[in-house]
């Protein structure tokens, strides 16, 4: 029983006017002279500059309902345990996993131990954190997400790649569902023994995994088209369990407001428990240091800076990148350059290397493209 108007008619009707931008499913309504509502809103602010002047809050709202960390409470526990025999007598050793949650020095906590089918505990991990989207932590800082112990966030600096998985600390004041890198997201979460996860991008499957031991999942990056991308996450259980996930994504989501400044610090040790072995240049378990910042600048527009360094088997190597990028309604240009300083272990260090990437994003329908063109020089290395 709706009954559906043609927004021709509502602009003739109402002094109003509708614009609908389909690429990043935005709806516009502009009035061509103070409505009703509009004037009840300028009374409300009106009204809220007067009550702060007096001492007040400014609006109208209920009483504020804290619930501090605690130093401990009695963690939720998941546990599972395995134990294979087969008809002619051979047998696998025990394998079992303990996951814990709960508070734990006035922090969340984290802790997951599991040993495998060889004896080794090595893919336990625990991990101490605070979340608070209103920016509130350490003060002046602002930060929304303080991390200790094993640091499970994909950091991730342009050009220079990602940083692997350590222990250490970090800091940042990024919105809770901000990406690690721009236009690109990580997939990762719990997942049990036994389970596997499919990642389907606007109807197309683009990634699948089953659990690790640690009993998690992390897809590849996966980037994001210009416009609007559907995400569905399909995990599937042993037994026939199926549970799904919906997200929706755009790329302008990933531009900062206005004005906005967020940052993203990080010191860690590596665990090398994921690391390719292959190569000849292998990475040190010695502490890797990480900075990022991005600026609004406007609407349209920000700036994006960051600092890495990295302790190889043949020397350290430091990354420093910089960047302009813009969303239009039609179109997206991300424009990097960066820097990369190779102090070898002995002898004397080599130019540094630099390197440029221009991409552009734009599409029309249902359709999308995407074109990426990078230049490396005088020995730039990712």
């Amino acid at each position: 029983q709706d009954l559906y108007v043609d927004a021709a008619l509502l602009e003739a009707w109402f002094p109003l006017k509708i614009v609908l931008h389909r690429r990043d499913s935005s709806l516009y309504i502009t009035s061509n002279e103070p409505l009703p509502i509009e004037q009840a809103w300028a009374r409300d602010k009106a009204n809220a500059r007067l009550l702060i002047k007096s001492g007040g809050t400014g609006g109208i709202m209920g009483p504020e309902y804290t619930f501090p960390y605690q130093a401990f409470s009695f963690p939720i526990a998941d546990a599972s345990l395995a134990w294979h025999t087969a008809g002619k007598g051979g047998s696998s050793s025990p394998q079992g996993a303990l996951n814990l949650g709960g508070d734990l020095l006035w922090m969340s906590s984290q802790i997951f131990l599991t040993r495998d089918d060889q004896g080794s505990f090595g893919s336990s991990w625990a991990t101490l954190f605070r979340d608070d989207p209103d920016g509130t932590l350490l003060g002046p800082m602002h930060a929304r997400h303080i991390g200790l112990g094993d640091l499970r966030s994909n950091m991730s600096l342009p050009l220079g790649g990602g940083l692997p998985e350590g222990r250490g600390a970090a800091i940042d004041n990024y919105p809770q569902a901000f990406r690690s890198a721009f236009a690109t997201r990580v997939f990762r979460g719990r997942l049990p023994a036994g389970w596997s996860v499919e990642l389907f991008q606007n109807g197309s499957l683009v990634a699948y995994q089953q659990a690790r031991p640690d009993e998690t999942y992390e897809l590849p990056p996966v980037s994001l088209s210009f416009g609007l991308n559907n995400f569905k996450l399909i995990l599937h259980g042993p037994t026939g369990e199926r549970r799904e996930e919906t997200i929706r994504l755009d790329i302008a989501q990933d531009m900062p407001e206005p004005g906005a400044f967020h940052y993203r610090l990080a010191a860690l040790r590596p665990t090398l428990r994921n690391l390719n072995t292959t190569s000849a240049i292998q990475l040190l378990a010695r502490p890797v240091l990480f900075a990022e910042g991005e600026v609004g600048l406007s609407r349209m527009f920000a700036v994006q800076t960051g600092l890495t360094r990295l302790q190889y088997s043949d020397g350290a190597r430091t990354y420093a990148s910089g960047g302009l990028r813009t969303v239009l309604p039609w179109a997206s240009l991300d424009l990097l350059g960066a820097v990369s300083k190779f102090t070898p272990e002995e002898g004397a260090a080599g130019p540094d290397g630099l390197a440029a990437q221009a991409t552009l994003r734009t599409g029309l329908g249902y359709s999308n493209l995407s074109a990426t063109h990078s230049e490396y020089r005088r020995g730039f290395i990712p």
